[in-house]
Parts: structure tokens; sequence; C-alpha cells
């Protein structure tokens, strides 16, 4: 979920670090979101509402942070206090919908994570939190998670190279299992694309890599292709927004950065 920073961060500072697509512009570093180690960032779409693993180097958790602000144009409020009480083992990896107010996210121990959602009220500006209410992964291993901006998708993959997608009408009713992807190899923190065609992840250490194919009942091309490389930046962890064109990615493994398809 990125853009070219333009229209509107005002905390964000273009940083040297040409991607191998050309569609996609420079990132721009998001100076709000900062930590000893931060890692898969996630936005709406209205991009006023965001997420991120922080990792502390002293206790050796992960926790989850988010940040909000009333205009695109604005500056980021970060809140010090984590909307989620507990601290992880592994890696959360939350992924936000369109508009900003429902989450999963990984939490628990390394071997054994599982997936949660959270719901934002509005009324009470609280976070609800609970297990994700998707029985068929209650004992999965769960390496990664995305979720559709419409919120009724529920992409996840394990810990071999296998990616399923559940489905529900609303978000009142439980995930069931809807159809499984064909990918030649592990796709890494997962984003999918609105219109189902393109995979994202991160391609630990190679920067951003993406699985592509042609219709959303095809299976995906058996080789990678690289969207932004690293260049010894720490570029990792992308997620993509609602508009198919707007990306948020973890830089420089303490921040993010915002980065757009300037092809479309």
């Amino acid at each position: 979920m990125a853009r070219d920073g333009s229209p509107g961060d005002a905390d964000s500072n273009v940083v040297d670090s040409p991607p191998h697509d050309p569609c996609w512009g420079t990132p721009q570093n998001i100076t709000a979101f900062q930590g000893e180690v931060v890692g898969e960032p996630t936005m709406s779409t209205n991009q006023l509402v965001a997420m991120w693993a922080d990792y502390s180097n002293v206790t050796n958790k992960w926790r989850i942070r988010w940040a909000h602000r009333s205009l695109a144009t604005g500056p980021w409020m970060v809140e010090n206090a984590e909307p989620f009480a507990s601290t992880s083992d592994s890696d959360p990896d939350p992924s936000l919908d369109d508009a900003g107010g429902d989450v999963v996210f990984r939490f628990g121990p390394t071997t054994a994570p599982r997936v949660y959602e959270a719901i934002y009220n509005k009324v009470t500006m609280t976070w609800s939190v609970g297990p994700v209410r998707a029985p068929i992964i209650a004992a999965v291993d769960v390496a990664g998670v995305d979720l559709s901006g419409d919120g009724l998708f529920l992409y996840y993959t394990d810990t071999s190279d296998t990616m399923r997608a559940l489905a529900r009408a609303t978000i009142d009713d439980n995930f069931v299992d809807a159809f499984s992807f064909s990918l030649a190899g592990h796709a890494r923190l997962p984003s999918v694309s609105p219109d189902g065609l393109t995979v994202y992840f991160d391609g630990g250490g190679a920067g951003i890599l993406k699985y592509t194919r042609t219709a959303t009942d095809a299976s995906f091309a058996t080789d990678p292709e690289t969207v932004i490389a690293s260049n010894g930046q720490g570029v990792k962890d992308p997620d993509i927004l609602g508009d198919g064109h707007t990306m948020i990615i973890g830089w420089q493994s303490t921040s993010a950065a915002l980065v757009h398809d300037t092809c479309q």
C-alpha cells in the first residue's frame, strides 16, 4: 500500500533506491513509523490508518503498533500503546481492510502462531480482538496472512508452498474454504492485488517479488518477477492498497515507505 508521496505525506522523504520494475517509483520513507525493527506495514486505502509489526531487541518480542490521521495530507498520530495488549514470539504480519477498521494478524509462538482478527469501534475508539472466525485454520501453522479490501476474503500461506483463500458472505460470518492458489514456490508474507491476478511477497532479501496470472481461475506463472529490488536498502514486506497501484513496504529495517506504480 503505497504511493509516490507527492500528494500527501508531509513526513515523507525521498530515498535513493531505484526499483527493478521501472513502473514503480522511488520509495518515500514515512519518518513517523520508526522502531528498533519495523516490518510488515499495512495501510487503509484512504491512507488514514496504518499498522506495522515492531520488534524489541530488549524483550525479543513482536507487537503491533498503529497510527492514524484525519486527512491523507496530514501528519500521523502514532499511538504509544499498541492496540493489542500482548506481545508475540512470531512476527504478526497485520493486514488491514480498505477502510482501516478490520485487521487480521498472526500471534503466538514461532512454531504455531494463530490468526486473530480485530474490529475497530468508532464510538469507544477501541479495538475488539479475538480469534479469526475461520475454524478451518484453527490448527494450521500459518506463515502469512492477507485480508481483502472488503474484508470478505482471507488469504494465507502455510509452511509449505500452499496458499489458500477463505471466503465469507459478510464480516459477521465465519470464513470457509474457497480455493487454493497454485504457486511455483513459497510466497512469504503475501499481499494479493484487488483483482486477484497478482501476489506480491517478500523475496527474503531479494526485495519485493510477485507471481502473476491471466485470470482468477488460472495458475500463477512459474517464475517470480522482481518488483522492487532491495539494493541494500532493506526492502521487504509488501502490502498493496485497494487502489491496486499503491504499496507500503518495510524500509531499511527500522521504518516503512510508500511507493506508487506510475504506469497505471
